[in-house]
């Protein structure tokens, strides 16, 4: 699943909890929590492709320096990553 498509899904969700009134309480309750997983699973899926990125970007660096400890350095947090 892309987050293009989790994002459509979250969409479905919110409209069909706002546009329902006349939901019972607990259903709501637990079209909140399947909102809250969808949001949860989202902010993985950007975690793990941002280290992806910058695991990519070490390499680079690594390959294009052929020095890897001065790649890591350069890539460092203290250096903003850059």
């Amino acid at each position: 699943m892309t987050l293009l498509e989790l994002q459509d899904v979250l969409g479905e969700r919110i409209k069909a909890t706002m546009e329902n009134s006349d939901m019972p309480a607990w259903k709501r309750h637990a079209e909140y929590q399947r909102t809250a997983t969808i949001i949860e699973l989202a902010k993985q899926m950007t975690n793990v492709v941002d280290d992806v990125i910058r695991a990519e970007k070490l390499y680079a660096d690594t390959v294009k320096s052929k020095n890897p400890i001065r790649a890591y350095h350069s890539y460092s947090l203290i250096n903003g990553g850059k």
